[in-house]
């Protein structure tokens, strides 16, 4: 949330064109498509490792754009940050419903069960 945001709000000051915005949202929304396939097809040993390690994928897009990169650069820089942004809801889906369960778990031990 505090790339995100920051990305939302200065992207489009700092790209300049709507239209040029547009391409980067795109390839941000194709890249959020293919990371949902990607975590509904990958199954890895440690989820949780490999959700908060894929926020490296976070980098590329703030930094191209604090370097006023060139457009090309930018849309896959969108890319693999939608890739990662889906990744990490999946994580936090996961995170919470463990919580949900382990909260929803009776206790064997409390008075009164």
């Amino acid at each position: 949330m505090a790339v995100f945001a920051p990305v939302m709000v200065l992207g489009p000051v700092i790209v300049g064109s709507p239209a040029a915005w547009a391409g980067v949202l795109v390839a941000l929304g194709a890249g959020a498509v293919v990371g949902g396939v990607v975590v509904a097809w990958v199954r890895p040993q440690r989820y949780l490792v490999w959700v908060v390690s894929g926020a490296l994928l976070l980098l590329p897009l703030p930094v191209l754009l604090a370097f006023h990169a060139p457009l090309p650069l930018l849309v896959v820089g969108a890319f693999v940050f939608g890739v990662e942004q889906s990744a990490h809801w999946a994580g936090a889906a996961l995170v919470l419903a463990v919580a949900l369960a382990l909260l929803a778990s009776p206790d064997v031990n409390s008075p009164g069960r």
